[in-house]
């Protein structure tokens, strides 16, 4: 991108320089077209966000409406329960119908969501790959996934996580805020609602605890978009959110991908820190900074590149 966040077209594989571990790498693998993604589209319908549902609904169908016609578009919603409202696919009627069915109800199961996802999906899916996650970030309810179990997943995920995070803490701001093992008592043997798993914070039931809760949920999603070459987005207004969704689809539309062999070949489970830079004054690239080797059976990218040649993901917008 340029000084002003734009996007910079026409760059070739000569404009990029990539290091690992401090190594610099040859550029095996460079492509600049347009591809079809699979976008998994995620709405957090826990209590704490019923007050801007139909915000979110209205920019879920715009976000979905900007996106190339040969992108494919799976929604979810999660509360208490996680609902596959729609399969991958490129009809837009059914989305906009899927995403309108999301409702809400209790519990936030934020962690378990993820955790399925990533290993029971996206893992199947060949190509290029998107989690674009709607959600405050506060998770109350998981019973199998964590904080960290899931961070890690998203490190070793060949797929890009783009969190939109909006911030529910003064549209609960009502609710009595009791002790959160009371609240585990009251509201979980109401609703059924667990406690977490690690990750802290949170009574049962969906309602947050404001305070440590809210600043928990702003660096797991930053992580989530770090690791992955993502971006974590702030819609604390449904205008945010619509310039959110429209940047996000924006970003999808335009990326260049990198590849290389490691000189030195890494060993199943290894973190590689990567650092990807252009030869062209006043330009910028952002990437993800590492990732972790699975193993030699492993595609990173089908139909492209060998496992032990990680595919970097590059994204033209705003800082």
């Amino acid at each position: 991108m340029d000084r002003d966040g734009r996007y910079v077209p026409n760059l070739t594989k000569r404009d990029f320089r990539i290091w690992e571990d401090g190594i610099e790498q040859e550029v095996a693998f460079f492509a600049s077209a347009e591809k079809a993604f699979s976008v998994f589209l995620v709405l957090d319908t826990s209590p704490s966000t019923k007050f801007r549902l139909e915000d979110i609904q209205d920019a879920a169908i715009t976000f979905v409406n900007q996106l190339r016609p040969d992108d494919k578009v799976m929604v979810v919603s999660f509360n208490n329960d996680i609902r596959i409202l729609a399969e991958l696919t490129t009809d837009r009627l059914k989305l906009q119908r899927a995403i309108l069915r999301a409702r809400t109800d209790n519990g936030t199961r934020l962690y378990d969501t993820m955790d399925v996802l990533m290993t029971q999906y996206m893992s199947r899916i060949p190509g290029r790959k998107a989690i674009v996650l709607f959600t405050d970030g506060v998770d109350t309810t998981s019973r199998n996934a964590d904080y960290r179990s899931t961070a890690v997943e998203a490190e070793e995920l060949d797929a890009l996580i783009y969190p939109v995070r909006y911030d529910t803490s003064m549209d609960v701001a009502g609710v009595p805020q009791l002790p959160a093992d009371v609240w585990g008592q009251i509201l979980g043997g109401i609703f059924g609602g667990g406690r977490r798993r690690g990750g802290g914070g949170g009574g049962g039931g969906g309602w947050p605890n404001r305070g440590d809760d809210y600043g928990l949920a702003q660096q797991y999603l930053r992580q989530l978009a770090t690791s992955t070459g993502g971006r974590l987005y702030d819609a604390d207004t449904a205008q945010n959110m619509s310039y959110a969704f429209a940047n996000v689809a924006e970003e999808l539309r335009r990326q260049y991908s990198l590849g290389y062999y490691p000189k030195r070949r890494p060993q199943p489970g290894e973190r590689r820190q990567i650092r990807v830079r252009t030869n062209q004054m006043n330009l910028a690239v952002r990437a993800r900074d590492s990732y972790v080797f699975k193993s030699s059976a492993a595609m990173v990218d089908a139909g492209s590149q060998p496992a032990s040649s990680p595919v970097l993901r590059r994204q033209a917008h705003p800082f």
